[in-house]
């Protein structure tokens, strides 16, 4: 993305900078600007530097860190590592959780989120909970976060179970045999 759509992209806004200058390139520019953007931060959002360098544990502390300052919700990150998972595993965890904590922040208004995984052994477990509304899986459609959820645990070859209670929260549980 970064090497070839962005450079593209930049290679048509320096040949719109070239044209004669009418009202209607601004608005032409400014729409090359912004995919530009876009092109930028799905690129950097495919493989957290984070993640990376430092590990699961240090990107999903810096994935919920702004939630407690800008949301003002308690979130424990709790953990237990006896063995370690490849690093496409790791990614597709931490994606899985990003994805989880999105979908609580905007559906589940909570006050308090916990985040808890171990692995010892062959077993790699992570749980992901919140206190807040809940919902009723007879009347619950699930849309693309989840389904999304799913597909990434499939991949790595993990299980997963949501048991949601109205007003009582969802818990997320996945288990992956290493």
């Amino acid at each position: 993305l970064h090497d070839n759509l962005t450079a593209k992209l930049n290679i048509v806004k320096l040949q719109m900078h070239q044209l004669e200058m009418k009202k209607e390139n601004e608005t032409i520019i400014d729409q090359l600007d912004n995919c530009i953007q876009i092109s930028r931060d799905i690129s950097h959002n495919l493989k957290s530097p984070i993640l990376e360098k430092f590990g699961l544990l240090a990107a999903i502390k810096d994935l919920v860190q702004p939630l407690q300052t800008k949301y003002q919700t308690e979130v424990n990150v709790l953990y237990d590592i006896g063995s370690t998972l490849n690093s496409e595993d790791e990614l597709h965890v931490y994606r899985v959780c990003q994805e989880a904590i999105s979908n609580i922040v905007k559906h589940a208004d909570p006050k308090k989120i916990s985040i808890d995984w171990h692995s010892s052994g062959s077993i790699f477990g992570v749980r992901i909970s919140d206190d807040g509304n809940g919902f009723d899986e007879n009347k619950f459609k699930s849309g693309i976060g989840l389904n999304n959820i799913a597909s990434r645990l499939k991949v790595v070859g993990a299980q997963h179970r949501i048991k949601s209670t109205h007003n009582q929260g969802t818990p997320l549980k996945v288990v992956k045999t290493l």
